[in-house]
């Protein structure tokens, strides 16, 4: 309707424009902004291959968000920093925020053609001779600049909703891959006791037949392969789990994930954490929401001031008959201003409440952010105690015990209680490394980051 509308005004405005003698500047202006709203430049996709996409843009239009690229899916995912570079370009999610971004770039742009055009108009209804008689009431000065100040902030908040986005998909992806990375840990180890197990079957054969352990005991060697056996399938079956989320986030995508270990840790010193909670994109997108419903807010206090006609700043005082009774057409008018008003009060309300929910964001960003750090903390030294002193003590004592075994000086059940305390502490191991490793990117998603640029190989 609006467009329409648009139209029937430049119609009456190149007529007002021929009556003034004005140049054919003006017309050829509102001309290409009628032509632009009405022909929108093109938007293609062009799938080029399986692991390839190109999204191509035309390179005249400034509302465009996405560049002219080609996201190509590598055979082999070797580092979680890769998965994370690739989940924020394929993942689905990002696509629904690029496109409610472009909508609301678009929105701002159409609001910028159509504003001037009106404002326009309404200026040459009072200057032309040949339009005094179309004088119509028009709205209160300022309303055009507020709506192109909001369909702005609208922008604002798409954007700071966009980074939002891809932080979120950043710490997913770096949770889905150290889980990952944790089962493949936990099933290399598991081959190795499987493997342990196989072994000592011969040496407990060459043990049996010669009477120094019973077949109860040659048994029990036997089932502890079958056990880890048993628990390596589990394994497998929850790693094929995660890499199918894995894949969900990649759109579908399936490349082969083969963690060589090393990860990225990244260094938190220098560090401004106020500075960097207040540039967080949630923080930032709530507070545009905050600046678009006071501008709103404004703009509906405006329009309950009395419109104005293009030849008086007076409102138009006619009178129309409903029931054969003269009514003033003002009452009709001046109900739509109460509305107005009312409305503009509800906003504020609104606008209050949006503001207790930009304190609640800080305060709890401020919060997570020091608990992470403070637990980032405890777990580097629990860390550090499971690897530097429990996992070598264990291993110097299984290594006794296995030698004993194996010279028949010390029963299977020593054997077996010694070897279930080191799997117990390599797990551990494997956990508080998992535990670092996500307390790094949720410390990375707290300060609104995506990529880590600022890190060191582990």
């Amino acid at each position: 309707m609006k467009r329409h509308l648009l139209v029937n005004l430049f119609f009456l405005f190149t007529l007002a424009v021929t009556a003034s003698s004005q140049t054919p500047m003006a017309t050829d202006f509102y001309r290409l902004q009628l032509q632009r709203l009405q022909h929108p430049a093109p938007l293609s996709v062009a799938v080029k291959s399986q692991h390839a996409v190109t999204i191509v843009r035309p390179d005249d239009n400034p509302t465009d968000i996405e560049p002219q690229q080609v996201v190509t899916v590598p055979e082999v995912i070797s580092t979680p920093e890769q998965l994370v570079e690739l989940a924020e370009k394929l993942s689905p999610e990002v696509e629904k925020q690029q496109r409610l971004l472009r909508a609301a770039r678009l929105n701002l742009s159409q609001t910028r053609a159509i504003e001037p055009v009106i404002e326009q108009f309404t200026r040459f209804i009072g200057m032309s001779p040949l339009l005094v008689p179309l004088s119509k009431e028009h709205p209160y000065p300022g309303i055009s600049a507020l709506k192109l100040e909001i369909a702005d902030l609208i922008s604002a908040e798409a954007e700071a909703r966009m980074q939002l986005t891809l932080v979120k998909t950043a710490l997913k992806a770096r949770i889905f891959a150290y889980q990952l990375l944790q089962i493949q840990k936990k099933i290399a180890l598991v081959a190795q006791n499987i493997e342990l197990y196989l072994n000592l079957k011969e040496t407990s054969d060459s043990l049996y037949r010669n009477g120094r352990i019973s077949l109860a005991e040659l048994t029990m060697v036997a089932n502890e392969a079958r056990k880890y056996t048993m628990q390596k399938n589990r394994y497998e079956g929850e790693r094929e789990m995660l890499l199918q989320n894995i894949y969900a986030l990649l759109n579908g995508r399936t490349p082969q994930i083969r963690f060589s270990g090393r990860v990225m840790q990244p260094d938190f010193s220098g560090i401004d954490q106020k500075a960097s909670l207040q540039q967080h994109p949630e923080l930032a997108a709530e507070h545009k929401v905050v600046q678009r419903l006071f501008k709103m807010t404004s703009m509906l206090e405006r329009m309950s001031f009395p419109e104005f006609t293009g030849l008086s700043a007076i409102p138009a005082a006619e009178t129309i008959s409903v029931t054969g009774r003269a009514v003033a057409g003002n009452l009709i008018k001046d109900s739509n201003i109460e509305f107005n008003r009312v409305f503009s009060l509800q906003l504020r309300e609104r606008m209050r409440a949006a503001q207790a929910r930009v304190r609640e964001i800080e305060n709890r960003l401020k919060a997570e952010l020091t608990g992470n750090l403070a637990a980032l903390n405890q777990a580097e030294k629990n860390l550090g105690i499971i690897r530097d002193q429990m996992k070598p003590e264990l291993e110097k004592a299984f290594v006794g015990v296995k030698s004993r075994y194996e010279n028949g000086k010390a029963g299977f059940q020593e054997l077996i209680e010694i070897e279930s305390r080191l799997l117990a502490v390599k797990n551990s191991l494997i956990e508080a490394d998992f535990s670092v490793n996500k307390l790094h990117a949720e410390i990375l998603a707290g300060l609104g980051i995506t990529s880590s640029e600022r890190g060191r190989e582990k």
